[in-house]
């Protein structure tokens, strides 16, 4: 039997150490739509890393990403500042 395997963005949102809390307002959110049409910007998923213990969202990654076992990622656009601004161990 072949069994298709899922596959999510290699952001926080595939990271062993994301837990989901809920929605928050984003401003780097997309501005338009599938079509080209300008929408408001939305809310976007975010939570608790167990890791950093800093809130981040989905969308973000760091240099403690670790995959979640069984899942395929692919890429995905990095947001260009965190939710919470921290400070990563160099070692």
């Amino acid at each position: 039997m072949n069994i298709a395997r899922m596959s999510l963005p290699d952001t926080c949102f595939s990271c062993q150490h994301y837990k989901q809390t809920g929605w928050k307002h984003d401003q780097f959110a997309p501005k338009v739509d599938n079509y080209g049409f300008s929408i408001d910007p939305r809310k976007q998923r975010y939570g608790q890393c167990t890791r950093n213990n800093a809130e981040v969202f989905w969308n973000e990654k760091c240099h403690l990403y670790t995959q979640d076992t069984d899942i395929d990622v692919h890429p995905c656009p990095k947001r260009p500042e965190p939710l919470e601004p921290r400070q990563e161990s160099l070692f």
